[in-house]
């Protein structure tokens, strides 16, 4: 399948150019132009876009970084390659998990190896980012969580985990009894492929194995700390967002 991505330069000749050599390259379905940030995320509400090239800095008052802010809050989030001609905001651009950041005059040659990389990273994201009707209705003792270790793949029960930890750059931190291994599949991913499994989902950052918990300490604001059993991390927050349903869930 084409890749499917959506050019946003308040800047004609530039989205035309961009456009112009996505067609030499192949293989890419360029879902529409964009003027503006605001005109852009209404569009990836709308549409099925896998990657969106954004301009920095545009004559609006919705730059290329406002609107990045916005699309890590979506639910479905589009691939983000910063496109401009000022190398002063790259740090900034992959704070927002930015995939790319390409300075112009853009080169083919340069581009080519910017849809090589999202095409790499869209195809490894389907089973990991998408998990099928199947995967959410297995019993507990057929799911599994594979990663990668040492070149090649580690295959963990969930009763083997304790918690996994939101990363940088969408991705997790599994704490397992095997040790600690890093994931490029979201937290919302792996709660999903954990559904079954006892997990909750205890902060914005923490998905816990409940059948480890074996002490809550009363922590300030009305939250937890918790102490998992056989676990060296001994400071797993409650967050008060997450407070009432976990209550329920332990009986408290």
């Amino acid at each position: 399948m084409p890749l499917k991505v959506l050019i946003v330069d308040d800047e004609y000749p530039a989205r035309q150019e961009l456009r112009c050599i996505f067609e030499e390259i192949g293989n890419i379905e360029v879902v529409g132009e964009c003027r503006s940030g605001e005109e852009a995320y209404r569009t990836m509400l709308e549409s099925d876009v896998d990657a969106v090239f954004l301009d920095i800095q545009m004559r609006t008052m919705d730059d290329g970084l406002v609107v990045a802010e916005k699309i890590t809050k979506l639910s479905r989030k589009p691939k983000i390659v910063f496109t401009t001609g000022f190398s002063e905001f790259a740090v900034q651009a992959f704070e927002l998990e930015a995939v790319d950041y390409v300075l112009k005059p853009y080169s083919r040659e340069r581009l080519e190896l910017t849809i090589e990389r999202l095409t790499r990273e869209e195809k490894a994201a389907v089973p990991m980012n998408q998990p099928s009707i199947s995967d959410r209705g297995r019993s507990p003792d057929q799911v599994r969580v594979s990663v990668w270790h040492n070149d090649r793949l580690l295959v963990l029960l969930p009763s083997e985990i304790f918690f996994v930890r939101a990363e940088l750059k969408r991705r997790t931190l599994l704490c397992t009894e095997k040790g600690d291994f890093m994931s490029t599949m979201p937290l919302k991913a792996v709660q999903e492929r954990l559904a079954n499994c006892g997990f909750f989902r205890t902060h914005k950052s923490f998905l816990v194995n409940m059948s480890k918990v074996r002490e809550i300490v009363p922590w300030f604001n009305d939250t937890y700390i918790l102490s998992l059993e056989g676990c060296s991390v001994q400071d797993i927050p409650v967050a008060k967002h997450f407070i009432q349903e976990f209550k329920r869930a332990m009986g408290i």
